[in-house]
C-alpha cells in the first residue's frame, strides 16, 4: 500500500486543558481542537485535546486529517456521544461499547498504516493506545506509542514517551517508567520536559535508585532553578540527598 505522509509543516498540533499530576500544566491552547479518546491513566487527570491543522495547499495533509476525523466521529456516534461534547460516557451494553472501542482500534490502525511516519499517524497511535489501555491491551497500547514516538517530534513525542511511563509505571515496572520519562524530558523544546524529569527522579527514588534520583534533581536545580517541584517529589528527594550526604 502506498503511504502518504504530510510533512511536519503541513500538518500541525493543537492541545488544550492539558494537565499533569502537579497541577502545573495549566492550559495549552491552539486551533481547531479535536478530542482525543479515552483516559490518560495515571499520568493525567485533566482533558487531552489534540487537533490536526489541514493544510489547503497540500491534498494528503487534508486528506489525513479527514481520515483521523473520520475514524473519531464513527467511534464517538458509536458509544452514543453528544454531539459537540468532549465526553463520551460508557454506554450501558458493554457489548456495543467493546465493538465500538475494538473497530475504532482496528480504524486508528489504518490512519496509521496509510500515513506512516506523519503527525497525524502518531496522533492516531496516541488515541490508539488510549483505547488499547480501556481494552486491557496496555503492553500493545505501549508498542504503539514507542513506535509512533520513533518518529515523532516535540510536544507529540513528549506526550507519547509520557504515556509509555505513565504505562509501565502502572503495571510496577518504575526503572522503565523513569527512563520513559527522561527521555521526554531530554527533548529541548518540550514545554512539559521538567515536569517529565521531576516524575522521572521521583521513580527514580521509588525503585531505590538514589543516586539517579539525586542527579535528575541537580540537573533540574541546573537547567531550571525556578522550577517549582511538587511537595511529595521535593520532600523525597531532599531525604534522599541528606541521607546521601551523611
Amino acid at each position: 500500500m502506498s503511504r502518504k505522509n504530510p510533512t511536519p509543516d503541513e500538518t500541525g498540533i493543537s492541545l488544550d486543558a492539558l494537565q499533569s499530576r502537579s497541577e502545573r500544566l495549566g492550559e495549552w491552547i491552539g486551533a481547531n481542537p479535536t478530542p482525543i479518546l479515552g483516559t490518560l491513566g495515571a499520568l493525567l487527570v485533566g482533558a487531552l485535546v489534540v487537533g490536526v491543522v489541514q493544510s489547503s495547499r497540500q491534498d494528503s495533509a487534508r486528506e489525513a486529517g479527514e481520515a483521523l476525523a473520520s475514524v473519531q466521529r464513527t467511534y464517538r456516534s458509536a458509544m452514543g456521544a453528544e454531539p459537540g461534547s468532549f465526553e463520551i460516557a460508557e454506554p450501558a451494553n458493554a457489548a456495543a461499547a467493546l465493538a465500538a472501542r475494538e473497530q475504532a482500534v482496528a480504524g486508528f490502525e489504518g490512519v496509521i498504516d496509510e500515513y506512516d511516519g506523519s503527525v497525524t499517524a502518531a496522533l492516531a497511535a496516541l488515541e490508539q493506545g488510549e483505547l488499547m489501555v480501556e481494552l486491557g491491551r496496555s503492553g500493545d497500547a505501549v508498542v504503539a506509542w514507542e513506535a509512533a514516538a520513533q518518529g515523532a517530534q516535540g510536544a507529540l513525542r513528549g506526550l507519547l514517551l509520557e504515556r509509555i511511563g505513565a504505562a509501565a509505571e502502572v503495571d510496577g515496572e518504575l526503572g522503565v517508567a523513569a527512563a520513559a520519562y527522561e527521555r521526554a524530558g531530554a527533548i529541548a523544546n518540550y514545554p512539559l520536559r521538567y515536569d517529565a524529569l521531576a516524575e522521572a527522579a521521583h521513580l527514580r527514588a521509588r525503585a531505590g535508585e538514589a543516586a539517579l534520583a539525586v542527579a535528575l534533581l541537580q540537573q533540574l536545580e541546573t537547567e531550571a532553578p525556578g522550577f517549582l517541584l511538587p511537595d511529595h517529589i521535593d520532600w523525597e528527594l531532599r531525604e534522599i540527598r541528606a541521607l546521601q550526604a551523611r
